[in-house]
């Protein structure tokens, strides 16, 4: 559960453990009071619905926020790419995505600010690691995890680093492309099950209908 708020307040929309506790426990009470008043014994799965409904929404909805952190991190890494050019170091494109708006500028935001909280550095400064590689290590997530730590290595190169990162922005702009044709190929198969659901079924009850009342 806490996972799953970490990812939430990354949209400024994370209730509190209490909150997402308390509401299972509301929920499985009306289903078992419901369940007592019918009597019917399916009618007890209303209790197990009620209570496990709030995690699964919860973590339905962290889902979401972390693909919308993966769709933005090819934009952010060509961002932090093309600022050494403008002779500006990788912390402050980092700054700058702070101010962007979404759940991965939140994140980077929250690195900035306990940078600047700590007094340590964003990114890693000879033997000392960064503040961002910490910071992302609670969200568990490997192509954050690994955008962190090829920003930080891009830092300690020096000269070297823009062309690392510029090679980093194309490696994601390349596997998020990937991924995008992966979920198009599949979308077919599952529109399978929906398509049959809600057209050839109904589709099929008023064919045979009219058919069947005679006899």
């Amino acid at each position: 559960l806490e996972g799953h708020r970490r990812w939430l307040a990354l949209s400024g929309e994370a209730p509190s453990l209490a909150y997402v506790l308390g509401l299972s426990l509301l929920l499985a009470g009306v289903g078992l009071g419901l369940a007592l008043i019918s009597q019917a014994p399916i009618a007890f799965g209303l209790v197990l619905l009620g209570g496990v409904y709030p995690t699964v929404r919860l973590r339905t909805q962290a889902r979401q926020v972390r693909r919308a952190v993966e769709r933005a991190l090819p934009e952010l890494t060509a961002l932090v790419a093309a600022e050494p050019s403008a002779g500006n170091p990788p912390d402050k494109a980092l700054e700058r995505a702070g101010r962007w708006g979404g759940p991965l500028a939140a994140l980077v935001q929250e690195a900035v600010t306990q940078a600047r909280i700590l007094g340590r550095p964003l990114l890693g400064r000879g033997g000392s690691p960064g503040l961002l590689v910490e910071v992302v290590a609670n969200y568990d997530l490997p192509s954050l995890s690994a955008f962190a730590s090829q920003v930080e290595l891009a830092a300690r190169k020096g000269a070297a680093g823009p062309d690392l990162m510029a090679a980093l922005a194309r490696s994601l702009i390349l596997e998020y492309k990937e991924q995008a044709l992966r979920s198009a190929e599949s979308l077919e198969s599952r529109l399978a099950v929906p398509s049959v659901l809600f057209f050839f079924l109904p589709f099929l009850f008023l064919i045979l209908t009219p058919l069947l009342l005679p006899v």
